[in-house]
């Protein structure tokens, strides 16, 4: 459990954290004055363009990390649950992975 929390802490920290960072990356894209600034390279175009630019680059992120924090927080729960339920299994795999990273070849029965 304590794994699934902090898989979806981290996520979506990293949501709230871009969505909060939108005003930022437009005070920089139209400069302090309000005047347009070099931030897209592109003269003529409106502050709101680069404002717009912003949101629309913050977007999938906004959305998608949140989702990505869930489905990790539900993966590592259920694992949880099949490990409780069924703790044989449990050492069975660890075994088998532990022997596989010290280079040994053992077989485990199933």
């Amino acid at each position: 459990m304590r794994q699934a929390y902090l898989s979806l802490r981290s996520n979506m920290g990293d949501a709230v954290q871009t969505i909060l960072a939108i005003p930022v990356v437009v005070q920089e894209s139209t400069g302090d004055d309000g005047s347009e600034g070099t931030g897209d390279g592109a003269p003529g175009r409106s502050p709101v363009h680069g404002s717009v630019r912003a949101v629309v680059r913050a977007v999938p992120v906004a959305v998608l990390k949140p989702m990505i924090g869930a489905t990790e927080a539900v993966s590592k729960t259920l694992l949880g649950l099949r490990n409780t339920m069924e703790p044989a299994r449990r050492g069975q795999l660890e075994d088998k992975y532990k022997s596989r990273s010290l280079g040994s070849k053992k077989s485990h029965p199933s």
